[in-house]
């Protein structure tokens, strides 16, 4: 057990999550900080874990911990989006808090991020309170698990201007939602991915170079 790890960061190969770690290494040594990842059976997980292991290469991040409920995306084929989103998002960060207990680390990172979307803020918010509170019942008071959510408030732009300015590669990123050789530039995650990167007047390396 790494009995050093003091932050955990919930970690799916994405752009928040890179923005969300360079962030955390300004003030934590990275000796202290562990990924954590959960494989729920969709099909980019292998895409996303070599982006994950590419980022944690890049801020040399030694431990990283995978999850395996490949049964998770399954489960939401006949489900509303919202509704299954909102499943899957409480489902990975109790999971991800019991890990975060397990290694007795103080601090779970999720970058979340809402982009100004005020219900998302909200149901965000609410989950992480609900979580902590309730993982507060039995963990020591002295040392209760602190959930931080720091690009939650930010707008996509805002965090993809946050990331330049800490000099970041979002080659090492992944945000595609098919599994394909290079992003197919149609899919929601991508669009939303263009239109920051348009927002905040930089070039997206990985979309400029994939084939249409």
């Amino acid at each position: 057990m790494e009995t050093n790890i003091s932050h955990l960061i919930l970690n799916a190969g994405g752009i928040r999550s890179l923005i969300a770690t360079a962030e955390l290494l300004q003030y934590t040594h990275q000796s202290k900080i562990a990924f954590i990842f959960i494989n729920d059976g969709r099909p980019t997980t292998e895409k996303r874990l070599n982006h994950l292991k590419k980022q944690a290469d890049y801020f040399h991040i030694e431990h990283i911990h995978t999850i395996q409920v490949s049964h998770l995306y399954q489960l939401g084929k006949n489900t509303p989006p919202e509704t299954y989103q909102n499943l899957l998002q409480s489902q990975y960060l109790t999971l991800a808090a019991l890990q975060a207990i397990k290694l007795d680390a103080n601090y779970l990172m999720w970058p979340a991020l809402a982009d100004n979307q005020i219900k998302q803020t909200a149901q965000t918010t609410q989950q992480t309170l609900i979580l902590a509170e309730t993982l507060s019942l039995g963990k020591d008071q002295d040392h209760p698990l602190e959930i931080q959510t720091p690009l939650l408030n930010l707008t996509d732009k805002q965090a993809l201007e946050l990331g330049s300015h800490l000099e970041l590669n979002y080659n090492l990123a992944w945000s595609c939602s098919n599994d394909l050789p290079n992003p197919c530039k149609q899919c929601p995650p991508c669009k939303r991915r263009a239109k920051a990167f348009q927002q905040a007047h930089l070039i997206d390396g990985q979309l400029a170079t994939a084939a249409v």
